[in-house]
Order: C-alpha cells, then structure tokens, then sequence
C-alpha cells in the first residue's frame, strides 16, 4: 500500500470516527433532552399534587418561637408586646385537622389557616383564611394538631415506611419561608436518622433541602408526593439557609395525628426510668465497655423500673426483643406502649445480661425544680458555678428533693471566660462516681481529678437523676 492510500484510509477513518462521534452526541443529546423533560414533568406533577395540602399559619403570640424555623414578622410587633410568627401546616383530613409544629403555636392567642388562593375549594367555609384551635400537642415530637372549620380539604399522603428511604434520594420541600406561602425547593437526604441531641428523644431527617424560617411545619416529601418528614427548624450561624435542614419523620406525624384527634394527647407507657445516651467522654468518665448505646441514669422510687430491680449504670440493650442503638429508638418504642402494658426490656450489667418484664405507668410531666435557698454560698471556679452544702439548707427544702446529700448549685458565675451545663436548683451528687456531701468535698475531688479527664456528675435536676459530661 502507498504512502498516499494509507492517508487516504486513515482519513476516511478519521471522517467515519467523527460521524459517529457527531451521531452519539446528537443521541446523548436528545436523550438528555428527553431526561430532562420527563424530570420536569415529573416535578411539576409533584408540586401540583402537594400544593393543595400545603398552608400557611399566622399565629399571634406574646411569647417568640422555640427554633429558627419560625419567622417573626417584625413590623407586624405591636408596643404591646404582641408578636406575628408564620408557620406552616399539613392537611391530614378532609374535615380539617392540620398538623404542625408544636413550637409555632406556643403562647398563641390568635391561630389563622391561611389557604393558597389558587387552589379551587368546594364544601363550606371556602374562604382562604380561617380562624384554627389548637386540638393538643405531642411536645416530644414538637407537634400540634390545629382544627379549622370546613370540610372537602385535600390531605396529603403519608409515607411512614422509612425502608423505603435511602440517603442520597430526591425530596422537596414545602412551605411558607418568610410568609411566602407554597414555597418549593429542591435537595436529597443527607441523613434517616440525625440525632442533634444524644438524649433527644426524636432523631432526624436531615436534608440540603432549603429550609428558611417560616418552614416550620411544613412538608418533606418524596418524587411521588408523599409526606416523608414535617420541617422542624433549620440550622444558621447567619440566619439565612446553609443547606442544613431537618424534619420529624412522617411515623410520628401518624402517630400525633391517630391520638391527639381521638384523645387531645399522647398517652405513652413509661417503666419509670431516666436514660441518657452514652458519649465517648461518658464511657470514659463511668468506665463503660463501649461508647454508645443507652445507660440508665435514675430509677424513679417506688416505679415499676424500681420495684423489678433495674438500677443506675445497667445499659439498655433491647425493648420487647428489638435491639436500641440510641435514646430515640428507646423512647419511639415507649410512644408505642400505652400504660398497663408489659415491656421485655434487657440491660447489660457486669457484662451479664438481665432480662426484666416491667409492667408501664402513664408519662408524667416532670415536677418543678426546687426553689431558692438563702444558705452559705462558695464560689466552685472549676465549675463555675456557686454552691452551698444541701445539708445546710432547712428540712422543708430538702424533702422538695430526693437527694439527701450533695452540694446545691444557686447560680452560674458571671465571669465571661466560664461556661457551664449546670443550672441553678441542680444538686451535684457525686464526680466520676465519687460521692461528694460538702463543697470542700468538691473542691478536693475536683483538685484530685486529672484535667486530662472528663469529668462526670451526677446531678438531681427536675427530680431526676442525671449524669452530666464536663470536657476540661
């Protein structure tokens, strides 16, 4: 073959290499066309079926919101005090039950439903604002259920399976950031099971979902419409959205919804029992085998939990067989239980495992924490708080407790360098499992505890016994 043919056919290689090249794009590129025109009318079926289930709560309060998913209308502040938040809510039913979150409607004196006006309603009271009760509230969870008078409402759809979740997966947002009623947003799961508080009792959905105040209460919904999860708050340095969201998942807006219509409330199970999270610095500070899970901080005098044998320091390891990695599994199964029902609960004690059968009372508020007192008061810097000898303080105030030894906490110290978790009315017990009964008790087993340690109180706050984590 000449010189010349080779290039001929190389060529004619290179025409036929470029044609197809040009052929696959245009391929890709219809293909991508069609993607992303199915997608769009996919999205736009979403937003069309939520939208109707989606609405807008403006509530008058004296008293602000509990989280940043609430959006204060400050020009709406009256000089009486009075405060505009918007919120927003879910249409669980045709006759007009609306959950939202129980922080939007705190303190409020006046709750108004405001529909989306370019929804056609048909049925009574068709008027796109519409004055809302508040039914009860399941607090735990931070929900509330709103009644309005009117009927033919849209609900929207639950998804309580969340097998059926995964990470990574498309979701909307829906609500009423700053007022602006059916605002849509677009983001994926970042996370089933966000737990911001180790002892909370609720975990998350985290989600990159633009949540922004005035969110609250509303819906978390996945490409089919279906309620995942209820917006909760948002979490800001700046107060604007950084991408992190999170909503209460749509089994304990199932769970609210089934029992505050029927009862006004949760009623719940409890076996009597004060259960914390176990920390890396908590395992380390009580010598525990491993560094999460669920311990046992207090059994409640005289309770179920008591009288079977439970006891402060055993590890939770399984409820009615099932195992419990966290304080939300354990208290999602309580939510389950109604009082007078059985639960098969087994802890880890010694390395042996103890199974109890515990018969469970109602859930109770907690009791009022115990008031002033007008004793001698020493300044404890390592802790930064002032405290006096419980044993100093008259017989009247130390029956209001159950502690009858330890030092009372009466206030934090002032000074800007000294930040502290304990309270005033808390009553320190013991550090790292060592008893204390006098301050100087304190002092000395504070001096004799290495600063590379954590330290670990026990403490008496609300009629509970609690055990608090201070990194040095």
């Amino acid at each position: 073959m000449s010189y010349l043919d080779r290039n001929v056919l190389t060529v004619s290689r290179l025409g036929l290499l470029a044609a197809a090249v040009v052929l696959l794009y245009s391929s890709t590129a219809s293909s991508q066309s069609d993607f992303l025109s199915n997608l769009n009318e996919s999205l736009e079926q979403v937003v069309s079926k939520v939208k109707p289930s989606v609405v807008r709560i403006d509530v008058i309060t004296r008293d602000g919101p509990s989280y940043d998913g609430a959006a204060i209308q400050q020009d709406q502040t009256s000089q009486s005090g009075f405060q505009q938040i918007v919120g927003s809510g879910l249409i669980l039913s045709p006759d007009g039950y609306i959950m939202t979150n129980a922080h939007v409607v705190r303190g409020a004196t006046s709750i108004q439903v405001v529909f989306d006006s370019s929804v056609r309603r048909t049925g009574k009271n068709r008027s796109n604002l519409l004055r809302a009760r508040v039914v009860g509230e399941f607090r735990e969870a931070d929900l509330a259920l709103l009644k309005v008078d009117t009927d033919e409402l849209t609900p929207i759809t639950l998804q309580t399976n969340s097998a059926n979740l995964r990470e990574g997966q498309l979701v909307f947002s829906v609500g009423s950031p700053e007022g602006l009623s059916n605002t849509i947003s677009l983001g994926v799961i970042s996370s089933l099971g966000r737990q911001l508080d180790p002892d909370g009792p609720i975990s998350y959905i985290q989600t990159d979902a633009a949540v922004n105040p005035g969110s609250s209460g509303g819906a978390l919904v996945d490409t089919k419409g279906r309620l995942i999860g209820i917006n909760a708050m948002l979490m800001t340095e700046g107060g604007g959205n950084e991408r992190l969201g999170f909503a209460i998942p749509s089994r304990f807006v199932e769970l609210a919804y089934q029992n505050l219509r029927e009862q006004g409330k949760v009623v719940w199970g409890e076996p009597g029992l004060k259960v914390q999270g176990i920390t890396p610095f908590l395992a380390q500070g009580l010598h525990l085998s491993q560094n999460s899970g669920v311990i046992v901080s207090d059994v409640i005098p005289g309770s179920p939990a008591a009288m079977t044998g439970l006891k402060i320091l055993d590890v939770v390891t399984h409820l009615d067989g099932i195992p419990i990695e966290n304080v939300s599994e354990y208290f999602e199964t309580l939510y389950h239980k109604k009082p007078g029902q059985e639960l098969a609960m087994s802890v880890a004690r010694r390395g042996k495992r103890i199974d109890f059968a515990i018969s469970l009372l109602p859930a109770t508020e907690q009791s009022e924490a115990p008031g002033e007192s007008d004793s001698t008061i020493n300044l404890v810097s390592r802790l930064g708080v002032f405290c006096s000898a419980l044993s100093s303080h008259s017989q009247a105030a130390v029956q209001k407790l159950r502690s009858r030894r330890g030092v009372f906490v009466e206030a934090r110290s002032s000074a800007e360098t000294q930040q502290t978790q304990l309270m005033p009315g808390d009553v320190i017990r013991s550090v790292n499992l060592r008893p204390v009964f006098t301050v100087g008790d304190l002092e000395d087993v504070l001096d004799r505890t290495s600063t590379s340690r954590p330290l670990i109180l026990q403490i008496e706050r609300d009629f509970r016994f609690v055990f608090l984590t201070l990194e040095q």
